[in-house]
């Protein structure tokens, strides 16, 4: 099968894909459904989170939206973790955790990023 100009833009290119897939691991219920589906027990599957750790690095994090994203592509080394995430009770946990971060980390940041501003054009 031939692939014309139309159906290659169609096509999302691998930074695409990659971005997109590396920002799902942000969602506890996605880590869950993985640790469930034991793709997280697959040899393979975990090379290839060893391979996407270069998002880590400053020239590629800056296209990440979701941040903890690239924290629970950290996490997800650990094995304790990926078996932990098996439990409906430990993703909820987790879930919880980050929508506290959300929700009490994320004011403090923003008014010192604030501050921060009034003072340099002071």
């Amino acid at each position: 099968r031939r692939w014309g100009g139309a159906a290659m833009a169609a096509q999302p290119s691998r930074f695409q894909a990659e971005l997109e897939f590396i920002q799902r691991l942000a969602n506890p219920e996605y880590l869950h459904y993985l640790a469930q589906t034991r793709l997280l027990d697959d040899e393979d599957f975990l090379r290839y989170l060893e391979y996407l750790k270069y998002w880590q690095r400053p020239e590629y994090c800056q296209h990440v939206a979701f941040p903890h994203c690239l924290r629970f592509l950290e996490l997800l080394r650990e094995p304790a973790f990926r078996q932990a995430l098996k439990r409906p009770d430990f993703k909820d946990f987790v879930a919880t955790q980050q929508h506290a971060q959300w929700r009490y980390r994320l004011p403090v940041l923003d008014a010192a990023r604030a501050e921060l501003r009034a003072q340099l054009t002071d």
